[in-house]
């Protein structure tokens, strides 16, 4: 005689089984997704925080961080080192932020630079030298971080600009080395 009741039994768990696995499949892409948005949530606050840094530089010493280079026609980079190390500096109440070059996380260099609000171009690594500021024209303070994993610049070029576009905007991107490289513009150059 067979046993009609233990049939329906493993057939039941069998459905269970299948229901089970599909929610996990489901309940694990959105917690994947989330702790991605997480993480873009964090490097943008990263990004603000650093803006901040050279912000209050500003207000407390009364004027630009020092230019650690300048290329020949006129683009400044401004090293962390700059807003970290510059205690004969009148008002200075640094350090500014708590790394001075490499970002403990990401580990990529993190500096400032004063470029054109304009079309960067798009296909090499370094976009930004197409808007080197000179003198008289019209600059943004930008913060630069290098060295993210790849697909951070993507995602939040389309958090910041709700369009991925890397050579326009206010955030700009490309890919050096194999690593993600931000440009984020923070606010007009003061004169």
């Amino acid at each position: 005689m067979i046993n009609k009741k233990g049939a329906m039994f493993g057939l039941d768990a069998r459905i269970a089984l299948a229901i089970f696995g599909a929610l996990s499949v489901i309940s694990g892409a959105a917690l994947y997704s989330a702790i991605q948005e997480s993480r873009i949530t964090a490097l943008l606050a990263e990004v603000k925080e650093a803006g901040k840094a050279y912000e209050q530089y500003f207000l407390d010493v009364g004027e630009r961080p020092a230019v650690a280079s300048s290329s020949g026609n006129g683009a400044s980079l401004v090293y962390l080192t700059s807003l970290n190390n510059d205690p004969s500096k009148a008002g200075w109440s640094g350090p500014y932020l708590s790394y001075s070059s490499k970002h403990p996380i990401y580990k990529g260099d993190v500096y400032f630079l004063y470029a054109k609000d304009m079309d960067w171009g798009a296909g090499h690594a370094d976009q930004w030298n197409t808007a080197l500021c000179t003198t008289g024209d019209d600059c943004h303070v930008w913060v630069h971080f290098n060295g993210l994993p790849v697909g951070y610049a993507k995602a939040l070029d389309e958090r910041v600009d709700g369009e991925v576009n890397s050579h326009q905007g206010n955030l700009r991107t490309t890919v050096y080395l194999a690593k993600d490289t931000i440009s984020y513009k923070l606010f007009p150059l003061q004169k």
